[in-house]
């Protein structure tokens, strides 16, 4: 699993496992842009290319479907979005236990 950076233009990208083994995906778009496409392909985060995985938007609760291969996000100029993917077949506990398993996003090294 990446975690941390991955630069896609003017979208940055975060990827991190939770403690419940689902995976954060963070993205920031950088650009002036409205309506960016955000495409996150499952090999740049360290899953099997045809490994389906739920969506969810931890956000509102939704459930965005379920995608194979990659997940493309539109994101508004100098907005962030986050999604929690959930590799299927998995029991991922609630979305109440999102917990990376270290450091936060924001947390600086000791």
């Amino acid at each position: 699993m990446r975690e941390g950076l991955r630069d896609a233009g003017k979208v940055h990208i975060w990827a991190r496992p939770l403690e419940d083994g689902s995976i954060a995906v963070r993205l920031l778009n950088l650009g002036d842009r409205d309506g960016r496409i955000a495409t996150v392909a499952w090999e740049s985060i360290g899953l099997h290319n045809r490994r389906p995985c739920r969506v969810r938007d931890p956000w509102s609760g939704q459930d965005l479907g379920e995608v194979t291969r990659e997940l493309a996000v539109r994101v508004d100029r100098h907005d962030v979005a986050l999604v929690r993917l959930v590799p299927a077949g998995w029991v991922a506990a609630p979305q109440s236990a999102m917990r990376p398993r270290t450091r936060s996003f924001h947390s600086r090294k000791p």
